[in-house]
């Protein structure tokens, strides 16, 4: 019973629970455990009972049942006590509990009136906030519930609290060991409210330390080591700072007079309410509560409040906190803390006393908090000194709401189901928390998801200032941290997922930091950017006191930005280490982006950009580069539509990649410095390349801010470069339109002012500008008042002033709007047809149009509002207004008016002078021009109604200088309807000249009616020529109208092509029916020449193009190739100079100049044609006396028709030279018909007339034969026949009296026809009148390779009768037993097709053969040469024979005529057979050739060789070899391709150098010259090049007696042998080998030097160097000594020169070298006296010439050298008396006497003569070792010397 009431007592001062859910094993008010409890009712045990408790209308009851087992039956007895004891049960138990509550009710009472008071009421005073503590909700010995508790906000501090149920559990056990009572808290659905302070705290925390309070007063404004515009910006940032202060104070006053948004409340989320956080700190996302497992989890059931109650508790908090802060900002006032930004224009002090106030209320506002913190660790300290009896070891918190309300908020921030658990341990030294919570979205509409997941762990030492954070994150709602912090960042939306984990410790000053955080779709915004970041994603990982960057990637506006590296987050010294690319994006969406002023006029294009960001945390530095992007063209196409992007579009093909409007550029690109501190932004490396060539590159620098809107100085940017103007201007211009040739324009800018009024400072030159533009330059200024633009150039002056709107009228700031002009320009000989589109000209003067005048205009801008365009208009002055010399307009003003619907000028001057133009844009209104100036009148208009009128008097076109047109045009009028199709005109010049030709008077008059044009007469008279012209022209008909006014254009230029082309007759025909009738009654052939000259020369630029194909043509059919042009050239110049050519009789009578053309003719000429019809003319032209120089023909008649079906008909054509002439007549066309005759031709006109058709023909004959002279009469008659792809021509050719070459012919006589099948037939006879013999050749060659049809072959059976029948009647006989093959009958190889022919020389036919080779000439002997060629042109075979005997020939290389010359030579199947060709040249030599050799390479030709063997062969080839030739010589391969090895000896004569060219050099042709070169081996397949003789092992060997001579100058005796590779080309030879050069000398005039005799004086031939030996000569004078050592084709730069006296061996300079030859120059030319020295000079020259005999040998080791020349005294004596002749008896010999024995000693003798007297000189020279050597000279009469020489080499 007494254990009992003491249980029934307990449960009545517990407190009250709430009625559970469901149902329990025992009754909460029952202590004891079950089985006791059963044993003290039921002591038997013999039933078994089931004790519940339950609830049933709010009382308890007991309800038992039977148990399993079935109990017995029992008596009424037991039953009966069984009521009892259950009955005293009831009875004691109601009797505890009736004593316990009151006991309850007593303890409440006390609690609620004498212990919460007086606590509440200290707490608030400790806290400074109200405190209630409401009332108690329970209460046992182990713990107090307390509900209704709140605390509320401080008075600068407006967080509260509303707590319904708090918990006091008292842990017996741990108050026993720490022998202090211990307590936990318990707070069941908390509602907190965290207000932010204005000072950015959260209750107080984080604390500013006092360094940092220094920090954030420094004040970076007055820091002397920062330039002014960094102070500038940091004051201004201060500035905004404070200004974005006052606005959050503001906007914080604001939200507390409205009171603040509460936040709504959804469902509970069931999953996040059993977020709990483990023992071991990490997260359970679900589970229960691991904390307080016994009794919290038995005596407080999870229960949950519900919206309601959160939405209550909110209201709560809320109205308390915004009534807090109402009070504040009542006793405060409200004021602003900060001032607006301050411009810079204000003054320092201002600002200094500004800031001053503002740092002031600062340092209050941190010394508060301070204070407050400082008050925090006192009250820590007193806790520490008096142990407080009750210690708190942990706080749990259920199912909270936690509410963050920022500074300036409205509406609070929720974090829902909050849950969580703090410990304290040693004194609360050491904390550990645990809490979780569902954060919810905050200012969006509510939703079904909440905003992410949020756990906290947190472990503090304050007493080893150690803490640790963990905080992890599940789809964290980013915009819930917003301003939480001072950051100046706006958060949007986007969600973070991670874990972040925060330590520091006492020796850190910042926390170290660890984890990672993913950021999804997060948008943002810093304060004062241009743009937002929005879509943002990547990656952060956190380690120490850094932040990588990871895949991070967004958009910064519609710049898509990857960003990577890493930064500090510690803000004292932390700084970027950021790496941002930009892959692309379009300029304009870049522009509208940052924000930028778009410029005045369209830019497109995309770019990239990389950008790198360093620097501190709180002033970054920003680097990077950016440039265009060519495979982009989807951004920048997608833009909108803009001319750049046409500009673009237009251009893609030239790599367009940007344009500003039609410019468009390759290439683009700069880089930046940005430094934020000081907002200066240095742009460098600008680069930019237009289309059409050019490169721009500038640098400078620019200050970016509000500021620098208005600082004059905010901007300085230079640019320099070049663009091609033309390509610029033509962008903007129609393609008809014709500009000058301006070339490049080079200029440099300077841009300069603030970002909102920038000055363009541009100077501009163009110096390759032609034409009227030659010179210019100029320069442009561009500011927000004006445009100034000037510019000069040689033919003008132009000085303008275009005034602008003010920027504060504008409606589009960055455009500026032109507001007037003023113009200021002069012109002088300026030629506006550089402007004009280009036409066909028939005159090869250049036309120019120059005005000079001076131009004043004063005008404004206007717009027309109808029309919406602007216009033009003011005053204009005219002065000396000059159209070449033509005065249009002395001085005259008037009114100009230029507008979108046409142009008006009206002038007036003094006088009659007036001005008037006026040009309709649209056509509705007449256009008109009027020009008067005294007798000069010009009227012209155009009506809308298609009427055109012009009226001309008195033009002078001496004045106009209209190209090379002159004369008076007296009156000109036209009148047109172009309506009715009717109008007529006239024209009269008097004394017209135009190109050289000149008349008296030119009168024209025409007519038009419907379709019909009528020239009624067109009259020219000259001096001593008259021209009438008629005739008619219709029109085409409507349709081919219709197409011609449709493609004008194209018509015209098709008809220029046709003429081009050379279709004359198309080209006129397509134009419609026209007819023509020339008369001339009497005409002067001097008079046509310039009208001649005209129409065969033209300056168009279509036929400038054709010349231009034409020659290159020509140049690669000449086989020039660009890379060797230079060594063509070269070498065909020196080709020019060294192959002089015999030149025919041709150079005696060259052909006259057209100007010497003379004589008189008349006739008419009459021509019809055009649209359907063909073209027809008829001719008849009779001419007499006409004289061409020497040449003269006393008749000449022409006349014929012509048909464009039928061809030419000549009815008559004859010419008559005395008694020569010329016979023509028949039909020339597709069926030719034509019989010409030419009789009694002199045949030395030939070669003349020869050369000028080739000269004249567009592809001349190459032929490089040389021609010999040909003397005698022509005859020659033939017949043309067929078409002109078939021609067919027979031609008999007799030449009587005839000579070729000097030789006297008997006959001469050649038949020739070209056949239907394109073979060339032909027979030709010669026979000399001396001596027996004659030439016969006759073959067939085929022109092409048509095949032959039958009428082809029946005519070809016509010209063999023919051609046999003309040779055999005309012939004068064979002689008995030779072969006559003229009149043989075997003709049948004509129908072959191929290649036959057949030539036979006899006797003194050799003598006409080698009348055409100049290096052989035939006198004498017996030959018989037979040849045969047949087969294919392409692979001919050869056949003959050639049989010589005792024959004579002379050469010019040879002294006298090889005689004896007999053999045999056979040519065999292309294989040519030499038996034995053998003769004498002179008395001892002999010339041999015998062996074979195949004509053309063969497969196997090895055994083939042809030998050759000279012996005692005297050669004198002048300026070559004079001397005798020996070898032996054998010629292998082929002719074609020979190859030549052997030896060959020259020796006992003289090897001249190459020395002067005759100044009569014979010319050579280019197609020669070049056929001669070898270095183009490409074009050997396109042209045949000469034979190239390989030379293989060919040894030429000099010596003995062989001398290398120049004459009169140098004189060497040579030696060696060099052997030779490659081919007989000076360019491509290999020689190999030394020649040596024993002994000479070398005569300067002034300075005699010889050969040093002891140095091996040689040349060393190397193949690589071709004929550019290695010299390597010593020569010793008498005052110094030459050394050459180098290449000889710079032996001038390897010239060593010293000094020959003892002891000097110093090398001279080029100065001191050219003083000592002056010195001896001056010596030798002049005497003593300073007269002339003419004995010293030709004493030299003399003793150059004379003889000299030399002899050397050895004898053991000594050696020995004697020199013999002969020397006369006074031969060249002045004296008249002394008889030269005499002097030969006074003859002496000039004695050299060398002898050296051994190696040590040396001696000399020299005798000479020196100048009248002979001198002998002695000189003993002893080697004492390689550098030490004595030396002892003597000379008569002068010094005796012994000297010791050392030398150091």
């Amino acid at each position: 019973m007494i254990l009992h009431g003491w249980a029934s007592a307990t449960a009545a001062l517990s407190p009250p629970i709430t009625p559970p859910r469901r149902r329990i094993d025992r009754p909460p008010h029952c202590l004891l455990p079950k089985s006791k409890l059963r044993s003290w009712l039921w002591p038997h045990r013999r039933r078994k009972w089931s004790i519940l408790a339950g609830n049933s209308s709010g009382s308890e009851f007991w309800q038992w049942r039977p148990g399993s087992s079935q109990a017995a039956g029992g008596s009424s007895a037991r039953l009966l006590r069984l009521i009892a004891r259950s009955v005293a049960v009831v009875i004691v138990t109601i009797l505890s509990g009736v004593v316990a509550l009151r006991i309850r009710g007593l303890a409440q009472d006390y609690i609620e009136t004498k212990l919460l008071p007086p606590i509440a009421m200290l707490l608030g005073e400790r806290l400074s906030r109200q405190v209630e503590l409401g009332k108690v909700a329970g209460l046992s010995p182990l713990g107090i519930s307390l509900r209704d508790c709140s605390i509320g906000p401080h008075d600068q501090d407006f967080s509260c609290a509303q707590l319904p149920v708090l918990t006091i559990r008292i842990n017996p056990v741990r108050s026993f060991q720490r022998r202090q009572l211990a307590a936990d808290l318990i707070l069941s659905h908390p509602h907190l409210l965290v207000a932010q302070r204005q000072d950015w705290t959260w209750l107080g925390l984080p604390a500013v330390p006092p360094e940092n309070i220094k920090r954030l007063l420094h004040d970076g404004g007055n820091d002397e080591t920062v330039d002014s515009r960094t102070r500038i910006r940091r004051l201004a940032r201060e500035s905004s700072a404070l200004k974005q202060a006052d606005e959050r104070i503001t906007a914080a006053r604001r939200s507390a007079n409205l009171g603040y948004k509460p936040a709504a409340f959804g469902n509970d989320n069931l999953e996040a309410a059993n977020i709990a956080v483990g023992e071991d700190g990490t997260a359970a996302m679900r589970g229960p509560l691991h904390g307080a497992k016994s009794w919290v989890k038995e005596h407080l059931p999870r229960q949950t409040s519900s919206a309601s109650d959160k939405a209550y508790f909110q209201k709560k908090n809320l109205r308390a906190s915004a009534a807090k802060a109402r009070t504040f900002f009542q006793k405060t006032g409200g004021a602003p803390i900060g001032s607006h930004r301050i411009p810079p224009s204000m003054s320092q002090s201002y600002k200094t006393t500004e800031f001053e106030r503002v740092r002031n209320s600062i340092a209050v506002d941190l010394t508060r908090q301070s204070s407050t913190a400082a008050a925090v660790d006192n009250l820590q300290q007193d806790g520490k000194s008096s142990k407080s009896p009750v210690t708190i070891e942990s706080v749990y918190i259920r199912d909270g709401t936690f509410l963050l309300l920022a500074f300036g908020d409205n509406e609070p921030r929720v974090l829902d189901q909050f849950n969580g658990r703090v410990d304290f341990a040693s004194d609360y030294q050491v904390i550990d928390a645990q809490v979780s919570g569902v954060p919810k979205v905050w200012r969006r509409p509510a939703s079904e998801h909440d905003a992410g997941l949020l756990n906290v762990v947190v472990h503090s030492d304050i007493k080893q200032q150690q803490w640790d954070v963990k905080i992890k994150a599940r789809n964290l709602f980013v915009p819930l941290v917003e301003r939480l912090l001072e950051l100046p960042i706006d958060l949007y939306s986007g969600t973070a997922h991670g874990e972040v984990h925060v330590r520091m410790n006492n020796e850190d000053n910042f926390p170290q930091l660890g984890g990672k955080v993913d950021i999804k779709n997060v948008s943002f915004k810093i304060v004062e950017a241009p743009a937002a970041f929005k879509e943002v994603n990547g990656t952060i990982f956190l380690q120490g006191q850094r932040a990588f960057l990871h895949n991070t990637s967004g958009l910064y506006g519609k710049i898509p930005v990857n960003v990577s590296g890493d930064m500090d987050v510690n803000p004292e010294n932390g700084e970027f280490r950021l790496s941002c690319q930009v892959p692309g994006v379009e300029v304009n969406s870049l522009m509208t982006t940052l924000k930028v002023r778009p410029p005045p006029f369209p830019v497109a294009g995309a770019v990239k950009a990389v950008v790198y960001c360093r620097g501190p945390l709180d002033a970054p530095i920003f680097e990077g580069s950016a440039e265009t992007l060519k495979n982009r063209t989807d951004l920048t196409f997608n833009a909108s539509p803009s001319k750049a992007i046409d500009s673009i579009r237009n251009n893609l093909h030239k790599g367009a990649a940007a344009a500003y409007d039609n410019v468009a550029f390759t290439m683009a690109s700069g880089s930046f410095t940005f430094d934020t501190d000081g907002a200066t932004a240095n742009i460098y490396g600008i680069r930019a390349t237009p289309v059409g060539g050019g490169e721009i590159r500038g640098a400078g620098d620019m200050w970016i801010c509000p500021e620098g809107e208005i600082d004059p100085t905010a901007i300085r940017i230079d640019c320099s470069g070049y663009v091609m103007i033309n390509d610029i201007i033509g962008s903007y211009t129609t393609n008809e339109m014709k500009l000058p040739l301006f070339g490049a324009m080079h200029g440099e800018a300077k841009v300069r002012g603030s970002l909102q009024m920038p000055v363009f400072d541009i100077k501009w030159v163009m110096p390759d500008a032609k034409g009227s533009f030659t010179g210019s330059r100029g320069d442009i200024s561009i500011s927000d008042e004006a445009i100034v633009l000037n510019s000069s150039s040689f033919t003008f002056d132009v000085n303008s002033k275009m005034s602008t709107v003010p920027v504060a009228v504008r409606k589009n700031k960055s455009i500026p709007t032109l507001e007037g002009l003023e113009l200021d320009a002069r012109f002088r000989g300026f030629d506006i047809l550089d402007f004009l589109p280009s036409a066909p000209s028939i005159s090869p003067d250049s036309t120019q149009m120059k005005a000079t005048c001076k131009l004043k205009f004063q005008g404004r801008f206007v717009s027309d509002k109808d029309t919406k365009m602007s216009g033009l208009v003011g005053d204009v002055s005219l002065s000396g207004l000059k159209l070449n010399q033509l005065l249009v307009a002395s001085h005259s003003s008037g009114l100009l008016d230029v507008s979108g619907s046409g142009f008006k000028l009206i002038t007036s001057g003094r006088g009659k002078e007036h001005l008037t133009v006026q040009l309709s844009k649209n056509g509705h209104e007449p256009s008109s021009f009027s020009l008067q100036r005294g007798k000069l009148q010009v009227d012209a208009s155009h009506s809308p109604h298609s009427l055109a009128k012009l009226e001309i008097r008195n033009l002078p076109l001496d004045e106009l200088e209209l190209s090379s047109l002159r004369g008076m045009m007296h009156k000109v009028d036209i009148q047109l309807n172009l309506d009715k199709r009717r109008g007529h005109g006239c024209l009269s010049v008097g004394r017209p000249r135009f190109s050289g030709m000149q008349g008296e008077l030119l009168d024209v008059s025409a007519r038009w009616s419907g379709d019909v044009v009528t020239l009624e007469k067109s009259l020219l008279e000259q001096a001593d020529s008259t021209y009438e012209l008629r005739g008619e022209y219709v029109l085409p008909g409507p349709r081919e109208r219709a197409v011609v006014s449709g493609n004008k254009r194209h018509l015209s230029d098709g008809m220029w092509q046709k003429l081009m082309a050379g279709h004359l007759e198309n080209a006129i025909s397509s134009l419609g029916r026209w007819r023509l009738r020339l008369e001339v009654p009497r005409a002067e052939l001097s008079d046509m020449l310039p009208v001649a000259r005209l129409l065969s020369r033209s300056s168009d630029p279509a036929i400038v193009t054709r010349s231009k194909e034409l020659f290159l043509q020509e140049v690669e059919k000449a086989a020039f190739l660009a890379h060797n042009l230079k060594q063509q050239m070269e070498f065909l110049k020196k080709e020019s100079a060294t192959s002089p050519q015999d030149r025919s009789s041709a150079d005696s009578l060259p052909l006259p100049g057209l100007a010497e053309l003379k004589g008189r003719w008349h006739g008419t000429f009459e021509a019809s044609g055009g649209g359907n019809s063909d073209m027809t003319a008829s001719l008849d032209l009779h001419g007499e006396n006409w004289e061409w120089g020497v040449y003269n023909i006393q008749s000449a008649v022409a006349t014929g028709s012509y048909c464009y079906t039928d061809g030419l008909r000549l009815e008559k054509v004859f010419l008559q030279k005395d008694t020569a002439t010329l016979h023509a007549d028949g039909m020339l066309g597709p069926n030719s018909n034509l019989h010409f005759a030419l009789l009694n031709f002199p045949v030395e006109l030939v070669p003349p007339l020869t050369q000028a058709i080739q000269s004249s023909s567009v592809e001349p004959l190459q032929s490089s034969a040389p021609h010999a002279p040909l003397n005698g009469v022509l005859h020659m008659e033939g017949d043309l026949r067929g078409d002109c792809n078939k021609p067919e021509c027979d031609v008999h050719v007799r030449l009587l009296d005839g000579a070729i070459g000097g030789i006297n012919l008997s006959k001469a006589d050649l038949a020739a026809s070209v056949t239907s099948g394109n073979q060339f037939v032909f027979n030709a006879r010669l026979e000399p009148v001396v001596h027996a013999g004659h030439v016969y050749v006759r073959g067939s060659i085929p022109l092409g390779s048509k095949a032959l049809d039958p009428q082809s072959k029946s005519r070809n059976a016509a010209v063999k009768k023919w051609m046999g029948a003309s040779i055999n009647n005309r012939g004068h006989g064979n002689s008995e037993g030779q072969t006559d093959y003229s009149a043989s009958s075997e003709w049948d190889f004509i129908d072959a097709g191929a290649l036959y022919v057949d030539v036979v020389v006899k006797d003194s036919g050799m003598m006409l053969l080698t009348t055409i080779t100049p290096s052989m000439k035939w006198l004498q002997g017996n030959a018989d040469v037979r040849l045969q060629v047949r087969g294919a042109s392409e692979q001919p075979k050869f056949d003959g024979m050639a049989v010589f005997h005792k024959a004579t020939v002379s050469s010019p290389i040879l002294p006298k005529p090889a005689h004896n010359i007999g053999g045999t030579v056979t040519v065999k199947n292309n294989e040519l057979i030499v038996d034995a060709i053998e003769g004498k040249v002179g008395k001892r030599g002999r010339l041999l050739i015998k062996g074979k050799l195949p004509l053309k390479a063969a497969v196997d030709s090895s055994d083939c060789s042809l030998e050759v063997k000279a012996d005692s062969l005297e050669v004198r080839a002048k300026n070559m070899l004079s001397g005798q030739v020996d070898g032996q010589l054998s010629v292998m391969g082929s002719l074609s391709d020979p190859e030549l090895t052997g030896v060959v000896k020259l020796s006992r004569g003289e090897l001249y150098l190459s020395q002067e060219k005759n100044s009569k050099a014979a010319t050579s042709t280019i197609p020669r010259a070049l056929s001669d070169l070898e270095l183009v081996k490409e074009e050997s397949h396109e042209r045949k090049l000469p034979v190239a003789v390989r030379l293989k092992g060919l040894k030429l060997q000099f010596g003995p007696e062989l001398r290398m001579v120049y004459p009169l100058i140098l004189n060497f005796a040579v030696n060696g042998e060099l052997e030779f590779h490659g081919f007989a080309d000076a360019e491509r030879v290999k020689p190999k080998g030394v020649l040596t050069f024993e002994n000479g000398d070398v005569n300067l005039v002034a300075t005699q030097v010889r050969l040093n005799k002891d140095y091996p004086n040689r040349a060393k031939f190397e193949p690589e160097q071709g004929l550019d030996p290695n010299l390597d000569l010593a020569l010793v004078g008498l005052h110094f000594q030459l050394k050459v050592q180098g290449r000889a084709q710079n032996w001038q730069d390897s010239i060593v020169l010293t000094y020959a006296r003892s002891g000097e061996q110093d090398t001279l300079t080029r100065i001191e070298a050219a003083k000592l030859f002056e010195n001896q120059l001056v010596d030798s030319l002049l005497e003593g006296n300073g007269q002339f020295a003419f004995k010293k000079l030709a004493a030299a020259t003399v003793e150059t010439l004379m003889p000299k005999i030399e002899t050397k040998g050895e004898f053991g080791q000594a050696r020995w050298r004697l020199v013999y020349a002969p020397q006369i005294p006074n031969l060249l004596s002045l004296d008249p008396t002394t008889d030269p002749f005499k002097s030969l008896a006074n003859l002496s010999f000039g004695t050299e006497v060398e002898v050296r024995l051994g190696k040590h000693l040396q001696a000399s003798v020299v005798r000479q003569l020196k100048e009248s007297e002979m001198a002998t000189q002695w000189t003993l020279i002893y080697h004492l070792n390689n550098k030490l050597r004595l030396v002892f000279s003597s000379i008569p009469s002068v010094d005796n010397r012994l000297l010791l020489e050392y030398s150091a080499s």
